[in-house]
């Protein structure tokens, strides 16, 4: 079993159906703001446990982490080639 699918059904089966709502919506309202980069992952890990939904692929999770970055950080990493690098972080989670 990967470590997602167990994250997903430990969500499942001991947390209430609202306390999953309210952190999918945390998940969807998610942005790096002042936080660091490192900050911003560790936050968007927790949080997409209860946001499955929204990333049904490999390309969505790594959208998802870029949209949510600072605008000036999106544009220079992802235009150098930090997409591979991020999706192999991601891929180890």
């Amino acid at each position: 079993m990967r470590w997602r699918d167990f994250c997903e059904e430990f969500e499942e089966r001991y947390y209430s159906w609202k306390h999953r709502r309210e952190k999918e919506q945390e998940f969807l309202d998610l942005r790096q703001g002042d936080l660091t980069i490192l900050e911003y992952e560790r936050r968007f890990q927790d949080l997409a446990t209860f946001a499955s939904t929204y990333l049904p692929t490999e390309c969505h999770r790594v959208e998802r982490f870029r949209d949510g970055l600072r605008q000036e950080l999106r544009m220079e990493r992802f235009r150098d080639g930090m997409r591979q690098e991020l999706r192999m972080i991601l891929i180890a989670m």
